[in-house]
Protein backbone atom coordinates (compact mmCIF):
# COMPACT_ATOMS: atom_id res chain seq x y z
CA UNK A 1 0.00 0.00 0.00
CA UNK A 2 2.77 2.31 0.91
CA UNK A 3 4.51 1.56 -2.58
CA UNK A 4 0.91 2.72 -4.10
CA UNK A 5 0.49 5.69 -2.07
CA UNK A 6 3.95 7.36 -2.92
CA UNK A 7 3.69 6.15 -6.77
CA UNK A 8 0.18 7.45 -6.98
CA UNK A 9 1.61 11.33 -5.65
CA UNK A 10 4.42 11.36 -8.12
CA UNK A 11 1.73 10.70 -10.52
CA UNK A 12 -0.31 13.17 -9.64
CA UNK A 13 2.30 15.86 -9.33
CA UNK A 14 3.65 14.54 -13.25
CA UNK A 15 -0.03 14.94 -14.45
CA UNK A 16 -0.78 18.57 -12.59
CA UNK A 17 2.63 19.57 -13.93
CA UNK A 18 1.90 18.96 -17.27
CA UNK A 19 -1.78 20.07 -17.27
CA UNK A 20 0.03 23.27 -15.90
CA UNK A 21 2.76 23.87 -18.26
CA UNK A 22 1.54 27.02 -20.57
CA UNK A 23 2.77 25.32 -23.84
CA UNK A 24 -0.11 22.63 -24.49
CA UNK A 25 2.37 20.85 -27.03
CA UNK A 26 3.74 18.81 -23.68
CA UNK A 27 0.31 17.47 -23.35
CA UNK A 28 0.28 16.22 -26.91
CA UNK A 29 3.88 14.98 -26.50
CA UNK A 30 2.83 13.26 -23.05
CA UNK A 31 -0.34 11.91 -24.64
CA UNK A 32 1.39 10.54 -28.09
CA UNK A 33 4.12 8.83 -25.56
CA UNK A 34 1.47 7.40 -23.20
CA UNK A 35 -0.26 5.95 -26.65
CA UNK A 36 2.32 4.49 -27.92
CA UNK A 37 2.96 2.88 -24.63
CA UNK A 38 -0.73 1.42 -24.26
CA UNK A 39 -0.39 0.16 -27.51
CA UNK A 40 2.63 -1.98 -26.73
CA UNK A 41 1.03 -3.21 -23.32
CA UNK A 42 -2.16 -3.94 -25.27
CA UNK A 43 -0.59 -5.82 -28.04
CA UNK A 44 2.43 -7.46 -26.97
CA UNK A 45 2.17 -7.28 -22.61
CA UNK A 46 -0.89 -9.35 -23.02
CA UNK A 47 0.90 -12.19 -25.88
CA UNK A 48 -1.78 -11.38 -28.55
CA UNK A 49 0.01 -10.01 -30.85
CA UNK A 50 4.14 -10.91 -30.75
CA UNK A 51 5.30 -9.41 -34.52
CA UNK A 52 7.42 -6.59 -33.08
CA UNK A 53 6.68 -5.10 -36.91
CA UNK A 54 3.16 -4.59 -36.17
CA UNK A 55 3.50 -3.31 -32.65
CA UNK A 56 5.92 -1.04 -33.51
CA UNK A 57 4.26 0.56 -36.20
CA UNK A 58 0.64 0.49 -34.12
CA UNK A 59 2.93 2.60 -31.24
CA UNK A 60 4.72 4.82 -34.19
CA UNK A 61 1.15 5.45 -35.88
CA UNK A 62 -0.74 5.81 -32.28
CA UNK A 63 2.07 8.63 -31.11
CA UNK A 64 1.47 10.28 -34.72
CA UNK A 65 -2.18 10.78 -34.82
CA UNK A 66 -2.45 11.79 -31.33
CA UNK A 67 0.02 14.62 -32.48
CA UNK A 68 -1.95 15.03 -35.48
CA UNK A 69 -4.79 15.54 -33.93
CA UNK A 70 -3.05 18.53 -31.83
CA UNK A 71 -1.50 19.98 -35.08
CA UNK A 72 -5.02 19.91 -36.75
CA UNK A 73 -6.62 21.56 -33.81
CA UNK A 74 -4.10 24.31 -32.83
CA UNK A 75 -4.01 25.18 -36.21
CA UNK A 76 -7.87 25.55 -36.72
CA UNK A 77 -8.11 27.54 -33.77
CA UNK A 78 -5.29 30.38 -34.96
CA UNK A 79 -6.99 30.69 -38.05
CA UNK A 80 -10.43 32.02 -36.47
CA UNK A 81 -8.36 34.63 -35.34
CA UNK A 82 -6.39 35.18 -38.04
CA UNK A 83 -7.64 37.20 -41.08
CA UNK A 84 -6.72 37.91 -44.53
CA UNK A 85 -4.17 35.79 -46.34
CA UNK A 86 -2.73 34.64 -42.87
CA UNK A 87 -6.30 33.50 -42.21
CA UNK A 88 -6.23 31.23 -45.42
CA UNK A 89 -2.72 29.66 -44.75
CA UNK A 90 -3.66 28.30 -41.55
CA UNK A 91 -7.08 27.13 -42.99
CA UNK A 92 -4.88 24.92 -45.79
CA UNK A 93 -2.97 23.76 -43.10
CA UNK A 94 -5.85 22.81 -40.63
CA UNK A 95 -7.00 20.79 -43.95
CA UNK A 96 -4.04 18.92 -44.86
CA UNK A 97 -3.47 17.73 -40.84
CA UNK A 98 -7.40 16.24 -41.05
CA UNK A 99 -6.21 14.63 -44.24
CA UNK A 100 -3.46 12.92 -42.29
CA UNK A 101 -5.79 11.85 -39.85
CA UNK A 102 -8.01 10.21 -42.69
CA UNK A 103 -4.95 8.69 -44.03
CA UNK A 104 -3.30 7.22 -40.64
CA UNK A 105 -5.91 4.49 -40.09
CA UNK A 106 -5.95 3.75 -43.80
CA UNK A 107 -2.44 3.38 -44.07
CA UNK A 108 -2.14 1.42 -40.70
CA UNK A 109 -4.82 -0.43 -42.03
CA UNK A 110 -2.94 -1.55 -44.95
CA UNK A 111 0.24 -2.11 -43.16
CA UNK A 112 -1.45 -4.73 -41.07
CA UNK A 113 -3.01 -6.92 -44.32
CA UNK A 114 0.51 -6.48 -45.54
CA UNK A 115 2.48 -8.06 -42.19
CA UNK A 116 0.02 -10.43 -41.68
CA UNK A 117 0.39 -12.11 -45.31
CA UNK A 118 4.30 -12.12 -44.87
CA UNK A 119 3.58 -13.51 -41.62
CA UNK A 120 0.68 -15.81 -42.13
CA UNK A 121 1.82 -19.09 -40.18
CA UNK A 122 2.95 -17.22 -37.03
CA UNK A 123 -0.10 -14.41 -36.70
CA UNK A 124 -3.60 -15.53 -37.28
CA UNK A 125 -5.73 -13.05 -38.81
CA UNK A 126 -8.11 -12.51 -35.75
CA UNK A 127 -4.74 -11.19 -33.87
CA UNK A 128 -4.02 -9.18 -36.83
CA UNK A 129 -6.99 -7.11 -36.48
CA UNK A 130 -6.82 -7.00 -33.18
CA UNK A 131 -3.83 -4.88 -33.06
CA UNK A 132 -5.49 -2.75 -35.56
CA UNK A 133 -8.22 -2.29 -33.54
CA UNK A 134 -6.36 -1.92 -30.03
CA UNK A 135 -3.86 0.51 -31.93
CA UNK A 136 -7.19 2.90 -32.54
CA UNK A 137 -8.40 3.02 -28.89
CA UNK A 138 -5.48 4.20 -27.06
CA UNK A 139 -4.68 6.91 -29.99
CA UNK A 140 -8.72 8.11 -29.83
CA UNK A 141 -8.80 8.37 -26.27
CA UNK A 142 -5.46 10.09 -25.70
CA UNK A 143 -6.03 12.55 -28.76
CA UNK A 144 -9.39 12.70 -27.03
CA UNK A 145 -7.74 14.63 -24.24
CA UNK A 146 -5.21 16.90 -26.37
CA UNK A 147 -8.34 17.79 -28.43
CA UNK A 148 -10.71 18.33 -24.27
CA UNK A 149 -7.32 21.12 -23.71
CA UNK A 150 -7.66 22.81 -26.98
CA UNK A 151 -10.76 24.10 -26.86
CA UNK A 152 -11.64 27.59 -26.97
CA UNK A 153 -12.06 29.56 -23.36
CA UNK A 154 -12.43 26.47 -21.24
CA UNK A 155 -8.67 25.91 -20.53
CA UNK A 156 -8.06 22.95 -18.03
CA UNK A 157 -11.65 22.56 -17.31
CA UNK A 158 -12.79 19.73 -19.81
CA UNK A 159 -9.48 17.73 -18.78
CA UNK A 160 -10.40 18.20 -14.88
CA UNK A 161 -13.84 17.23 -15.73
CA UNK A 162 -12.64 14.30 -17.42
CA UNK A 163 -10.08 13.10 -14.56
CA UNK A 164 -12.91 13.72 -11.89
CA UNK A 165 -15.93 11.95 -13.75
CA UNK A 166 -13.17 8.62 -14.49
CA UNK A 167 -11.47 8.04 -11.12
CA UNK A 168 -13.24 9.82 -8.57
CA UNK A 169 -16.29 6.91 -9.90
CA UNK A 170 -13.12 4.60 -9.57
CA UNK A 171 -11.80 5.94 -5.94
CA UNK A 172 -15.56 6.11 -4.67
CA UNK A 173 -16.79 2.74 -6.35
CA UNK A 174 -13.59 1.12 -4.26
CA UNK A 175 -14.20 2.68 -0.64
CA UNK A 176 -18.04 1.99 -1.23
CA UNK A 177 -17.82 -1.36 -2.54
CA UNK A 178 -14.96 -2.21 0.59
CA UNK A 179 -17.18 -1.14 3.41
CA UNK A 180 -20.97 -2.03 2.11
CA UNK A 181 -20.37 -4.21 -1.00
CA UNK A 182 -22.36 -7.23 -0.99
CA UNK A 183 -23.86 -7.88 -4.25
CA UNK A 184 -20.84 -8.62 -6.91
CA UNK A 185 -21.55 -6.68 -10.30
CA UNK A 186 -19.44 -9.05 -12.63
CA UNK A 187 -17.51 -12.07 -10.67
CA UNK A 188 -16.18 -13.44 -13.30
CA UNK A 189 -14.55 -10.20 -15.09
CA UNK A 190 -13.74 -8.40 -11.73
CA UNK A 191 -14.13 -10.07 -8.77
CA UNK A 192 -13.92 -7.03 -6.33
CA UNK A 193 -16.79 -4.51 -7.96
CA UNK A 194 -19.87 -4.76 -6.41
CA UNK A 195 -23.48 -3.00 -7.41
CA UNK A 196 -23.14 -1.26 -4.01
CA UNK A 197 -19.56 0.26 -5.16
CA UNK A 198 -20.42 0.86 -8.49
CA UNK A 199 -24.17 3.44 -7.32
CA UNK A 200 -21.73 4.83 -4.90
CA UNK A 201 -19.50 5.53 -7.19
CA UNK A 202 -21.62 7.09 -9.77
CA UNK A 203 -23.65 9.08 -7.01
CA UNK A 204 -20.14 10.88 -5.39
CA UNK A 205 -18.61 11.15 -9.36
CA UNK A 206 -21.55 13.06 -10.47
CA UNK A 207 -21.25 15.07 -7.00
CA UNK A 208 -17.67 16.10 -7.16
CA UNK A 209 -18.12 16.97 -11.17
CA UNK A 210 -21.23 19.44 -9.93
CA UNK A 211 -18.94 20.89 -7.50
CA UNK A 212 -16.31 20.96 -10.25
CA UNK A 213 -19.11 22.90 -12.46
CA UNK A 214 -19.92 25.55 -9.57
CA UNK A 215 -15.97 25.94 -9.00
CA UNK A 216 -15.32 27.10 -12.31
CA UNK A 217 -18.22 29.57 -11.85
CA UNK A 218 -16.79 31.02 -8.35
CA UNK A 219 -13.29 31.12 -10.11
CA UNK A 220 -14.18 32.70 -12.66
CA UNK A 221 -17.62 33.80 -14.14
CA UNK A 222 -17.91 34.68 -17.62
CA UNK A 223 -19.62 32.02 -18.96
CA UNK A 224 -18.05 30.20 -22.22
CA UNK A 225 -21.49 28.69 -22.85
CA UNK A 226 -21.03 24.85 -24.39
CA UNK A 227 -22.46 22.16 -21.77
CA UNK A 228 -20.77 24.38 -19.30
CA UNK A 229 -23.69 27.58 -19.78
CA UNK A 230 -26.19 25.73 -17.38
CA UNK A 231 -26.32 23.23 -15.40
CA UNK A 232 -29.93 21.80 -17.16
CA UNK A 233 -26.86 20.33 -19.62
CA UNK A 234 -23.88 20.29 -17.87
CA UNK A 235 -25.63 17.35 -15.25
CA UNK A 236 -27.17 14.95 -17.47
CA UNK A 237 -24.04 14.54 -19.89
CA UNK A 238 -22.01 13.85 -16.40
CA UNK A 239 -24.65 11.12 -15.22
CA UNK A 240 -24.25 9.68 -18.34
CA UNK A 241 -20.85 9.78 -18.69
CA UNK A 242 -19.73 8.38 -14.97
CA UNK A 243 -21.07 4.65 -14.97
CA UNK A 244 -19.92 4.67 -18.81
CA UNK A 245 -16.36 4.62 -17.18
CA UNK A 246 -16.88 1.47 -15.38
CA UNK A 247 -17.51 -0.18 -18.86
CA UNK A 248 -14.00 1.22 -19.99
CA UNK A 249 -13.12 -0.10 -16.94
CA UNK A 250 -14.79 -3.70 -17.83
CA UNK A 251 -13.06 -3.93 -21.02
CA UNK A 252 -9.83 -3.73 -19.97
CA UNK A 253 -10.40 -6.24 -17.25
CA UNK A 254 -11.71 -8.71 -19.69
CA UNK A 255 -8.74 -8.33 -21.93
CA UNK A 256 -6.67 -9.25 -19.19
CA UNK A 257 -9.00 -12.21 -17.81
CA UNK A 258 -8.56 -13.49 -21.50
CA UNK A 259 -4.66 -13.08 -21.92
CA UNK A 260 -4.25 -14.53 -18.35
CA UNK A 261 -2.24 -11.59 -16.63
CA UNK A 262 -2.95 -9.47 -13.65
CA UNK A 263 -1.76 -5.73 -15.11
CA UNK A 264 -0.86 -4.41 -18.54
CA UNK A 265 2.22 -3.15 -17.26
CA UNK A 266 4.54 -1.63 -14.47
CA UNK A 267 5.33 2.06 -15.24
CA UNK A 268 3.67 2.69 -12.00
CA UNK A 269 4.24 1.03 -9.08
CA UNK A 270 1.50 -0.68 -7.52
CA UNK A 271 -0.58 0.69 -10.21
CA UNK A 272 0.45 -1.15 -12.97
CA UNK A 273 0.61 0.15 -16.63
CA UNK A 274 -1.05 3.17 -18.85
CA UNK A 275 -3.76 1.37 -19.43
CA UNK A 276 -4.18 0.27 -16.09
CA UNK A 277 -4.70 3.74 -14.80
CA UNK A 278 -6.43 5.14 -18.09
CA UNK A 279 -8.51 2.74 -19.08
CA UNK A 280 -11.49 4.42 -17.56
CA UNK A 281 -10.41 7.72 -18.90
CA UNK A 282 -9.83 6.41 -22.66
CA UNK A 283 -13.47 5.14 -23.09
CA UNK A 284 -15.14 8.47 -22.12
CA UNK A 285 -12.71 10.62 -23.33
CA UNK A 286 -14.43 10.53 -26.99
CA UNK A 287 -17.81 10.79 -25.33
CA UNK A 288 -16.92 13.99 -23.94
CA UNK A 289 -15.17 15.59 -26.19
CA UNK A 290 -17.96 15.18 -28.45
CA UNK A 291 -20.41 16.34 -25.98
CA UNK A 292 -17.90 19.69 -25.78
CA UNK A 293 -17.62 20.09 -29.31
CA UNK A 294 -21.34 19.71 -30.20
CA UNK A 295 -23.44 21.39 -27.72
CA UNK A 296 -26.08 22.07 -29.48
CA UNK A 297 -26.66 18.92 -30.51
CA UNK A 298 -26.75 17.63 -26.84
CA UNK A 299 -29.14 20.74 -25.92
CA UNK A 300 -31.44 19.25 -28.66
CA UNK A 301 -31.22 15.86 -27.36
CA UNK A 302 -31.65 16.93 -23.87
CA UNK A 303 -34.90 19.21 -24.86
CA UNK A 304 -36.67 16.83 -26.27
CA UNK A 305 -36.23 14.70 -23.06
CA UNK A 306 -37.20 17.27 -20.96
CA UNK A 307 -40.07 17.37 -23.45
CA UNK A 308 -41.66 14.36 -21.78
CA UNK A 309 -41.91 15.70 -18.38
Amino acid sequence: MKVRIISGLVGIVILAGVLACPYTIVLAIAAALLAAVAVWELLYNTGMVKNLVQVIGGMLVSAAGVMAMYFWKTTQNESVVNYGDAHFALEEQARQWSLVLMALPLVYGLFTLVVWLFNAKKLSLNRACYGFLLTLYPTVGFGSMVLLREIPLLDLWPLLLLFAIAWVSDTGAYFVGTFLGKHKMAPKISPKKSWEGFFGGWVISVAFAVGLFFLRIEINPFNPGGIFKTPLLFVPVVVVLAPLSVVGDLCASVIKRRTGIKDFGNIMPGHGGVMDRFDSVLFIAPLLCYALYNPVVISRILGQVYALF
